[in-house]
């Protein structure tokens, strides 16, 4: 795509601004200029800047960029988001356009992170690392990047479109729930992705419809492109609330979507200039992970640029932000022990619930939101640390599923992934006597292998979720079962 259109994009902000600050010109006015570069306005008149990191893949190099830009910038904090975005929150109206420069002249673009666009493409943090790893699929999320931002098509579209990559038949990083996903796969030593298209949360999730048992690594490109024209064309223009590509599949029934995502793909093998050759898929690392535990997934200037140290003193290049909102840092088993403690003096080892479960930036930033997430998951970490306290010979073995297993999303968006999880909770408000109170639906049920969302059982008030999930917590530990996930779908059934 052709970069004086991103320059003239880019000015245009650093015009606009001075006529949104006039009052020339109003928020939804200037939004439709800033949010195909990702920047959003809070609830508190100042700004997010949202900055795509392919697959969470981030090298120091681009932190060191980052910290420092938002340092001179008078940045508040940063944010990690559930696709693996950084997110600069609090931002001044007028440093907006000298953070675009300074981010696009040091290499990272600006372009792709809001709006009707494709979005940030995710993969598993651990790919490439881990024994459920089936293959790296880190170049291939990177390829796909490359490719989708040379295309104008990209950012022409009815609504957004997500990609993902999961390197593990566990699906790590919710492929099934992507516009179109991949999980890896290898068949009789060859390498490539079982395929789903169609799948997304939000107000009406959905998972998505198994375009390719076994899609060879080389038709990567072909797929890509296939999705996108077929998106472009056919996704609904006239009504954003029916305009994602998963809209269109429910619409015309599983057997048509394939049927009309083939016929592009067809026709696709004859309009890409990128051959596959041009992917460098690197071998597999032999480093171990090491994992930074962020509170709410936000982070302090001066604690990131600390954690950014602490890797670089392990010797490594790169860090991975993992859509639970943490950070992996690839060390030598050699370092891995130094790191390790850095992280405990700097308090991100994990030691508390508190700010864990993953949940969405919650409605105190965000302007569509309905409910504070992240004080309902302040409220159930802190009923999970007392009863831990009961029973610490429990907390490590236990502590990873169940932050795996819960997640919160402040309204129907699902931005928290709430329909996803063994226990979700999504915001609501509900009249009580007569007045608006703050409520929770709560969901569960979900078996995205074979095909099935969580669905809502039961609403309880906000309030309530901490003494809710410590008293099933507890009861697991009680009854000696082996599933936490068995036994919460079990548990709830009766309502």
């Amino acid at each position: 795509m052709n970069d004086e259109i991103w320059t003239d994009k880019y000015e245009l902000i650093r015009l606009k601004t001075g006529e949104f600050v006039s009052g020339k010109i109003n928020s939804a006015e200037f939004k439709k200029i800033t949010s195909p570069i990702g920047i959003y306005e809070q609830s508190n008149g100042k700004f997010m800047f949202r900055i795509r990191i392919t697959g969470g893949h981030l090298t120091l190099s681009d932190a060191k960029t980052i910290s420092e830009t938002a340092k001179t910038n008078n940045v508040g904090y940063i944010h990690l988001t559930t696709r693996q975005d950084i997110q600069l929150q609090d931002v001044p109206v007028e440093k907006l356009h000298p953070i675009v420069k300074s981010l696009t002249e040091n290499g990272i673009p600006c372009r792709g992170g809001g709006g009707d666009t494709y979005r940030n493409t995710t993969a598993c943090p651990h790919s490439g690392f881990l024994s459920d790893s089936v293959f790296d699929v880190q170049p291939y999320a990177k390829a796909a990047d490359e490719f989708l931002v040379e295309q104008e098509k990209s950012f022409q579209l009815p609504r957004k479109l997500k990609i993902g990559f999961s390197c593990c038949e566990k699906d790590s990083s919710l492929a099934v729930l992507q516009d179109l996903g991949f999980i890896a796969k290898i068949v009789d030593g060859r390498k490539g992705f079982t395929v789903y298209g169609g799948g997304g949360m939000g107000r009406e999730s959905m998972i998505g419809i198994k375009l390719f048992d076994l899609l060879p690594e080389k038709d990567l490109l072909r797929c890509l492109k296939a999705v996108l024209e077929l998106f472009h064309d056919h996704g609904d223009r006239t009504n954003r609330a029916k305009a994602r590509l998963r809209h269109y599949a429910a619409k015309v029934g599983e057997a048509e979507f394939k049927k009309t995502f083939l016929e592009y793909f067809e026709r696709s093998a004859q309009n890409i200039n990128k051959s596959y050759k041009d992917i460098n898929v690197e071998p597999v690392t032999t480093l171990s992970l090491v994992r930074c535990f962020i509170p709410d997934g936000s982070l302090s200037l001066s604690d990131f640029e600390e954690i950014c140290h602490a890797a670089c003193e392990a010797g490594c290049v790169y860090m991975r932000i993992s859509q639970s909102q943490d950070i992996y840092i690839p060390a030598s088993r050699n370092s891995a022990a130094a790191l390790n403690g850095n992280l405990k003096n700097l308090n991100f080892s994990g030691d508390s619930f508190k700010g864990l479960l993953t949940c969405c930036i919650g409605a105190t930033v965000c302007k569509i939101g309905i409910l504070d997430s992240q004080s309902i998951s302040k409220i159930i970490a802190e009923e999970l640390d007392a009863l831990f306290a009961k029973y610490p010979g429990r907390r490590a073995e236990l502590m990873p599923v169940i932050l795996d297993s819960i997640r919160i999303s402040g309204c129907p968006n699902a931005c928290g992934a709430h329909p996803s999880a063994v226990l979700g909770f999504q915001g609501m408000k509900k009249s009580v006597d007569g007045n608006l109170q703050p409520f929770l639906k709560v969901y569960t049920g979900a078996d995205l292998r074979n095909g099935k969302l969580s669905e809502p059982v039961i609403e309880i008030p906000a309030e309530k979720a901490g003494k809710f999930t410590g008293k099933i917590i507890s009861s697991f530990i009680e009854s000696g079962s082996a599933d936490l996930g068995e036994f919460i779908r079990n548990c709830l059934q009766k309502y």
